[in-house]
């Protein structure tokens, strides 16, 4: 990426503009010590009475520091010393004897705004694009650049602490709210109105920086209140958020410039740590992931068909209507319908009540919805999305009554969460024209789509596909046509795994709090019943016809199903849920009579047994090619199971234990069964010395 800095001058207005030949602005070192001479070059021009910072993007302003300078530095000192750097330039833009005004279209995030703080005023666009925020926790640091001392100063404490140990994104209408930013502009008029906001500037006499500063005793009660809840809310395994606002409460007593050095002290214990080096590689994963893929072409007004109301159904009809597509849905009965209208009017009012989404854009969203008992409509829909139930002969007849129905151009897809596409493509006439787009539930939550390819399914068709989930506003994984497809593959064992633990005694409580101790989201067992027990116990089925003994579903698991328990849906499974669905979950009484708990066994080999079968499984799948690289691989467990971020996903898992470490363990546990056998790409690991990402691309 090439960034270039100019300076221009309309009379006495100076105009600071940020260059970039791609889709963003970002702040390397060298793009640094370049502003850093315009600074210093505008000081001395006399003729300069007010500074304008702008780029030439409609939607970008700043969108931080350069993430892969960050991801180079390996020691604190490094750390401390890049800090004071970023923060010394940013003193020079603050110092400056004449008024500074950023002038923010788009995004302003990290070191953007932090350099947007360090101006006398910030003027945003009205864009919808438009975004403000320090996002650095996610990446396991903090601001580095002055933003923990800057933005408490500008809006107050307690509105700061909102944002920054949060990673919050606000829009432009929020920013002034907050008074991080001083005026809202509209976007078709933005450089002619901020010309004449800096004209208005130029004739004052003073100009005075904002301060809101607010302290008392309060913020630090307020403070240390907020770190009490993030550390019981990340059990202290993302500690960045935490370091954030320790640097806010340090600089309350200090002056700017003692503050900001605590702030880079306090970075400069995270930047490079192995937590901050697994979230940025994540980060960069899912930048690969976005720019796979075509992108999508349609309509103005494109028109999705949906057959197969439901929760599942109605998910998927609510996200395409509110990215401004028409929607069919098409069920046997209407209450399936009605089912899935009411999930979609759920989904609409959680987003009205959480202000992501106004009265407006729901309702019209909304009513971009229709049902239908009938095939009408569906003569002129440019994508086709199957969503009903896991049986394979049902799934065949639908796509074979609709191929003669959809135009030549529509898009087929199911939704399947394990069956074969290839040979529901089987039965089409063009089964080129079939690709797997695999939703995760709830839809308009969980950002992964697994992106299925048939062994006939068009390259372009794929491309399609791609681009489509992308303009979602979801992440798409590319996977081959392979039993359980990716993340099913590698969660369906660990589920059964830990059924089999039941089995054998251990209380399933136990073998949650295991599974959430290690940074899991839920415990297996709660995972099933929140999925389904009937819809676990098809996939493991489907798994092990596909892929043999190693597979086999438990006998524990066909116990359970005996006694027609659906898990949470049905009020109990490994636990027994109140009907109104308050209250806690206890563990299902019935489960104990089955299943009565006299063993103990130690935690190190209940954990061992929940991720040895996934690590073993995961190297299976980067042997069958199901997934490009274990990159992929690992992003794809993190934003679609809930995987641990700050361990990297279950590759990085295990390279930071030792593929020998890991080949041991898995001989240890041999005698449970042979899914404990280790697959021949880790074998071959063992014998080379190599792990996962080493293999790959030379990294530990």
């Amino acid at each position: 990426m090439s960034i270039q800095i100019d300076v221009t001058q309309e009379g006495r207005i100076g105009w600071l503009t940020f260059h970039s030949d791609e889709k963003v602005v970002t702040l390397s070192t060298t793009t640094l010590l370049t502003l850093k001479n315009h600074i210093r070059a505008i000081r001395a021009n006399q003729t300069i009475a007010a500074l304008v910072i702008e780029s030439n993007l409609p939607d970008c302003f700043i969108a931080g520091a350069n993430i892969h300078d960050i991801q180079a530095i390996t020691t604190a000192e490094e750390g401390f010393k890049a800090a004071q750097d970023g923060q010394a330039i940013l003193d020079e833009l603050a110092n400056l004897p004449i008024p500074t005004i950023a002038a923010i279209r788009g995004v302003a995030l990290g070191g953007g705004l932090e350099l947007a703080l360090a101006c006398h005023y910030r003027l945003v666009s009205d864009h919808p694009k438009t975004k403000l925020g320090l996002p650095e926790v996610n990446l396991g640091i903090i601001p580095g650049f002055g933003g923990t001392q800057r933005l408490p100063r500008l809006i107050g404490f307690a509105k700061a602490l909102h944002l920054i140990p949060t990673a919050k994104l606000i829009d432009a209408n929020t920013a002034v709210k907050m008074g991080v930013a001083d005026k809202l502009l509209s976007h078709a008029f933005f450089k002619d109105e901020v010309r004449q906001f800096a004209n208005q500037v130029v004739s004052r006499k003073r100009h005075k920086r904002r301060v809101n500063w607010e302290w008392s005793p309060w913020c630090w009660v307020m403070g240390w209140l907020a770190i009490l809840k993030i550390r019981t809310k990340t059990k202290g395994n993302y500690p960045a958020p935490i370091v954030a606002v320790k640097a806010m409460i340090s600089g309350r007593f200090k002056s700017l410039k003692s503050g900001q050095r605590k702030e880079a002290y306090y970075f400069s214990t995270l930047v490079g740590s192995p937590v901050s080096q697994r979230l940025i590689q994540l980060f960069f994963d899912q930048e690969t992931a976005k720019k796979r893929g075509g992108a999508w072409r349609s309509p103005d007004v494109p028109a999705l068909g949906v057959v197969g109301a439901g929760l599942m159904g109605g998910g998927i009809a609510w996200l395409a209507a509110s990215n401004g597509w028409s929607v069919r849905l098409r069920d046997l009965k209407w209450n399936a319908i009605e089912m899935a209208l009411q999930s979609a009017r759920s989904i609409a009012t959680q987003r009205r009540q959480s202000k992501k989404m106004s009265e407006t854009a729901a309702q019209l969203a909304l009513q971009r919805v229709s049902g239908s008992l009938t095939d009408s409509g569906f003569e002129s829909i440019d994508v086709l999305i199957e969503a009903v139930v896991e049986d394979m002969g049902i799934k065949k007849a639908v796509f074979e009554q609709l191929e003669a129905v959809v135009p030549p151009h529509t898009l087929l897809a199911t939704n399947t969460s394990a069956l074969s596409v290839t040979e529901m493509a089987s039965g089409l006439r063009h089964p080129e024209r079939l690709v797997g787009i695999h939703f995760f539930s709830p839809v308009h939550r969980m950002p992964l789509v697994e992106v299925v390819v048939g062994e006939q399914t068009d390259d372009g068709i794929v491309e399609q596909a791609m681009g489509l989930v992308k303009s979602w506003g979801k992440l798409p994984i590319c996977v081959k046509d392979r039993p359980g497809f990716l993340v099913n593959r590698l969660l369906i064992p660990y589920v059964t795994e830990a059924i089999r633990l039941v089995s054998e005694g251990i209380p399933c409580d136990t073998i949650d709090r295991i599974a959430i101790q290690f940074g899991m989201p839920v415990g297996p067992l709660a995972l099933a019943d929140e999925v389904g027990l009937d819809v676990g116990y098809k996939v493991a089925h489907i798994l092990e016809v596909g892929l043999g003994s190693r597979m086999a579903v438990p006998v524990a698991f066909k116990t359970v199903m005996s006694q027609g328990w659906l898990g949470k849906k049905g009020g109990q499974g490994f636990y027994q849920y109140a009907s109104n669905g308050a209250g806690k979950r206890v563990v299902n009484p019935a489960l104990l009579s089955l299943f009565p708990p006299v063993k103990r066994l130690d935690h190190t080999i209940i954990l061992n047994r929940l991720m040895g079968v996934m690590i073993n499984e995961a190297s299976r799948c980067l042997e069958e090619g199901v997934v490009e690289s274990a990159s992929m691989l690992d992003l794809a467990m993190v934003m679609g199971t809930g995987f641990p971020a700050f361990r990297g996903g279950i590759c990085h898992y295990a390279d930071s234990r030792g593929i020998q470490s890991v080949l041991q363990t898995l001989a240890e546990l041999q005698s449970f069964g042979e899914r404990f056998v280790a697959s021949e790409r880790l074998q071959e690991m063992g014998r080379t010395g190599n792990g996962f990402y080493t293999t790959e691309r030379g990294l530990s």
